[in-house]
């Protein structure tokens, strides 16, 4: 497999710099679709607010100081080695997504969209490494999005997608397991999070039915 790591933050900050109003939506339609206005530029800007407020200018400025793409570049580089067998070609893009002051994502339909409906992105050739605005932004966090985006690509082009609750548990926890593993539990309504130790008796249960 071969990754190259596309710099998108400083477009999406520039984006910013645009009072918000319809010369900002304007610009950014004209930037993630393509010259003959049939497809797609850029994938991953498609779930960024581009009529976002402050706060994401400057989780963005904060992803610029640390130098969160070169972070992504290194990240890549330190495991891309060991997918040489294993076919694809794709481009990789950082896009912060605002679940925080806007409603232009919600958190848990987004999460499934970018774990287990991402057919149309990898036909393009795109992968999404994504940072949330609720999260307080560091180079750990910018690894551990581009990590997990990767090992999900590679497990995809190896196994296919999941079709059953059962295999998508089973394959987004090995996912995370290799690129975050301290990050796994199970959110569930109560405020104390499940420690990822029980998710192996989740999946038991779900295999009785």
């Amino acid at each position: 497999m071969k990754i190259e790591l596309v710099p998108l933050l400083q477009l999406q900050r520039d984006l910013y710099t645009i009072p918000r109003g319809q010369e900002r939506f304007r610009t950014y339609l004209e930037t993630i679709i393509n010259t003959d206005g049939f497809d797609l530029e850029v994938p991953p800007l498609v779930v960024m607010n581009p009529m976002g407020k402050d706060h994401i200018a400057g989780l963005l400025d904060a992803l610029l100081a640390i130098e969160a793409d070169a972070v992504a570049a290194r990240a890549i580089s330190e495991v891309i080695d060991q997918f040489e067998d294993v076919s694809g070609q794709f481009k990789l893009g950082l896009v912060v997504v605002d679940d925080q002051m806007g409603g232009w994502a919600n958190r848990y339909t987004s999460e499934f969209s970018f774990r287990f409906e991402t057919q149309q992105s990898l036909k393009r050739g795109w992968l999404s490494g994504v940072l949330w605005t609720s999260e307080v932004p560091s180079a750990q966090k910018v690894r551990e999005a581009v990590l997990t985006a990767l090992y999900r690509a590679v497990y995809i082009q190896q196994n296919g997608f999941a079709h059953t609750l059962e295999k998508m548990l089973e394959k987004d926890m090995r996912w995370q397991w290799q690129a975050a593993p301290s990050s796994i539990v199970l959110r569930t309504t109560s405020p104390t999070p499940v420690k990822s130790s029980l998710l192996t008796s989740h999946l038991k249960i779900i295999r009785q039915f």
